[in-house]
This record gives structure tokens, sequence and C-alpha cells, in this order.
């Protein structure tokens, strides 16, 4: 279930692929799946699973290889499981500096997947968002290669959530 909303989880990589596939319907596969490997606790799916699942959905090899590399370019690398000797601003700015680098594919997705967290986490914790938003806003700036019109809409987003929580307080 969703952290905020108690929604069923696969909501989530819906939205998030409903809001990319207005602007880039190659990269719906991937964002359907962006969040397979990164949450493997409650996916249980490995590498070789998700391949053999985009085969048997009719998915040529490379295209399938393809897919699991964009998968694995969103997946977070620098955790408080891998990094716990960073503090979280710490590993949000190396975050941010490897997102800078992802495909351009990756980064439309990614702004589709902030976009989503945004609007829930604004909605479920105040508090919780202003770091959050700050966070993503700094991500957002860097990546520049996605398609320019969701980042220019996640920006946005972003500018105004981070406005309305600064009138709040």
């Amino acid at each position: 279930v969703r952290k905020y909303t108690g929604e069923p989880y696969y909501l989530h990589p819906l939205e998030v692929s409903n809001i990319v596939s207005r602007f880039d319907v190659l990269a719906f596969p991937v964002a359907l799946c962006h969040d397979v490997l990164e949450d493997f606790e409650y996916t249980n799916c490995t590498e070789e699973e998700l391949k053999e699942q985009l085969l048997i959905c009719g998915y040529p090899d490379n295209e399938a290889n393809l897919i699991i590399e964009q998968v694995k370019e969103l997946t977070n690398q620098f955790t408080s499981k891998t990094h716990p000797h960073l503090n979280r601003a710490e590993r949000k700015k190396l975050e941010c500096e490897r997102l800078a680098t992802i495909s351009s594919t990756a980064q439309t997705v990614k702004y589709a997947d902030i976009s989503h967290n945004a609007f829930t986490i604004m909605q479920h914790d105040p508090k919780f968002a202003k770091v959050y938003l700050k966070e993503k806003l700094a991500a957002v700036n860097v990546m520049q290669a996605g398609h320019p019109q969701l980042r220019y809409i996640c920006l946005k987003q972003l500018q105004d959530s981070i406005q309305k929580l600064n009138k709040n307080e």
C-alpha cells in the first residue's frame, strides 16, 4: 500500500505511466516498472524476473534489456542502507548528481514520478513536503535531458507547492 494514502501500491506506477504516456509513449513500460527493482522488499522482483516478464509480454530481448537499464537508472543508488555513513542531505546531493547523467527517457519518467509523489506528499504530509519538494526541485533543475514540456510542468508544480507551503507558515 502507498504510505500516505493506503491505496494499493500498483496505482502509483499506473499513474506515473499515465502521465508519461501523454509526453513519450515509448517511456510507458519504463514508467510502469520504474519502482519494481528499487522496492524489492515489496515486489520481490529481480532483474532476471523483470526480464522474463517483459519477454512474456512480447518485448524483444534488446527492448527488454533497455527497459531494465532505464529502470535501474531510476533506482535510487544512495540510500541509508547502502550509504549509512552519509546523512540525508549528502545522499540526496549525490543522487542529484547521478540523476543529471541518466538517459532522457529515465529523466522523463522521473519527472512524472516526482510530480505524482509531490502531489501525494503535499496532501498528506506538509511538514515532510517542505524537505521533499526542495530536494526534488534541485533534482529536476539538474535533469535537463527529459521531455521539456513535462519537465516544465514538474518544475512549476514544485515551485508552486513550495510557495504555497511558505505562505502557510
